[in-house]
């Protein structure tokens, strides 16, 4: 099966500084991947690159074919949640480009489905500061998926929610794994690993794992929690080897 998306020899510098070097993998239809790795290491900077929000210095991005849809929830992208705007409003931006925007009536009638579909229909009116961090992650999941993504790429969409709320997200991402290719970046190692394909260890090169082969006692067999700690240095260790 051929890949959605192809990154090969990708670097990216600020200023003179390297942030990412070298960094390759493959992402296939309806694959979820995990990409894992310490603060400071690139992870965000890559998810920028992937989202056409950057410009690799060298390497290149080729999605097959070039048109391939991404669906991007960045990190903390509800800042001011003082904004008198409501989830619905929210969700439909999904659909805005460049330029005035006027949503048909099939736009509308699709964002509702949506919301529908991740259990937050009935929040539609709700302005976005009044609800959870759950429920405003689902919001921008929501959004994303008013563009009717091929990838959907998650920066950090579990971070600031209780566990229960981390479940939820998984498992809505379990379900669209259905019909379109996930890329999330976590720091919930233990809970991701239940649904990811594969792992990219990014810490400004990449590591990849395929989930099956990560010598993790428990992590591909059941839900049991784990020593994250022993995976990093697992990971790490490759890392030191490869170079």
């Amino acid at each position: 099966m051929a890949p959605l998306l192809q990154v090969s020899n990708l670097c990216f510098c600020y200023g003179r500084e390297s942030v990412l070097d070298s960094i390759s993998f493959t992402l296939k239809p309806c694959e979820f991947v995990a990409i894992i790795g310490p603060n400071g290491g690139g992870k965000s900077t890559l998810a920028k690159l992937l989202a056409g929000l950057l410009t690799p210095h060298i390497g290149s991005i080729c999605y097959t074919p070039p048109n391939v849809r991404v669906g991007y929830v960045a990190q903390n992208t509800m800042e001011h949640l003082d904004f008198p705007i409501s989830a619905y409003e929210v969700v439909m931006m999904g659909f805005l480009h460049k330029g005035f925007f006027v949503a048909t009536k099939k736009q509308k009638a699709y964002a509702l489905e949506i919301m529908h579909n991740l259990g937050i229909a009935h929040l539609a009116k709700r302005k976005i500061g009044h609800l959870s961090g759950g429920e405003r992650q689902r919001v921008l999941i929501a959004r994303a998926l008013c563009a009717k993504p091929d990838i959907l790429l998650l920066d950090e969409p579990t971070a600031s929610i209780d566990v229960k709320g981390q479940e939820d997200i998984f498992r809505i991402l379990q379900t669209l794994n259905a019909r379109m290719a996930i890329i999330v970046i976590s720091h919930n190692i233990s809970a991701i690993l239940r649904y990811a394909h594969k792992i990219i260890y990014i810490n400004k090169t990449a590591i990849l794992h395929d989930v099956p082969n990560v010598n993790i006692p428990g992590v591909a067999e059941s839900s049991e929690h784990f020593c994250e700690i022993d995976l990093f240095y697992q990971l790490t260790q490759h890392q030191k080897e490869a170079q």
